[in-house]
């Protein structure tokens, strides 16, 4: 039964995020990820917040800065398990340095020859922001336009956040304890 245990650990992950996943490159030079295929699936046990935005409108600049300041203060507190994306459309690209400028999460831009499949699949609509459990499932979508940076705001989204951590633990903690259960090696 051991030898299951792994594949499932393996495949798992993979057959949830087909739904919500993409691929695409992430282009901020600041990034950890600068330049590597990117997506939920490529961060599988995190919580992933998905941010659709135009790279000219100062607007969707602002509030990916938000998200950026959202995601340093995590790090800050020791949460390293939620993930940041932003999806752009390569239209913009001539805008790109306004958006990454002092930001170090991914952003990576959908291809306009191919009609843009990754807003499309996602019924995406410019500063469209997802929060998705760690199986890749969507829980909460909503627009973020009118969320200026402010205290208020700030904990809305910690609000939209902090459950699917929480979640997230004590549904790894049920796992491993049916696997031991079960006498599968939960480190293995």
């Amino acid at each position: 039964m051991k030898i299951y245990s792994k594949y499932l650990t393996i495949l798992f992950p993979f057959l949830l995020f087909a739904q919500n996943d993409f691929e695409l490159e992430d282009l901020n030079y600041n990034s950890g990820t600068y330049q590597q295929i990117i997506g939920p699936s490529y961060f599988p046990n995190n919580v992933s917040v998905i941010y659709f935005g135009h790279e000219y409108w100062g607007t969707c600049q602002s509030r990916f800065g938000f998200l950026n300041n959202i995601h340093l203060d995590l790090i800050s507190e020791g949460i390293t398990d939620v993930t940041f994306i932003g999806v752009g459309k390569d239209q913009y690209n001539q805008h790109l340095n306004g958006m990454i400028d002092g930001r170090v999460i991914g952003w990576v831009e959908d291809s306009q020859s191919d009609g843009y499949p990754v807003w499309s699949s996602w019924n995406a609509y410019q500063r469209a922001i997802y929060f998705l459990n760690s199986d890749g499932v969507v829980d909460t979508t909503f627009n973020f336009t009118p969320y200026n940076e402010n205290q208020q705001n700030y904990d809305e989204i910690g609000l939209a956040i902090g459950p699917l951590i929480v979640e997230d633990q004590l549904i790894w903690k049920e796992i491993q304890e049916l696997l031991s259960y079960l006498d599968w090696d939960v480190d293995n």
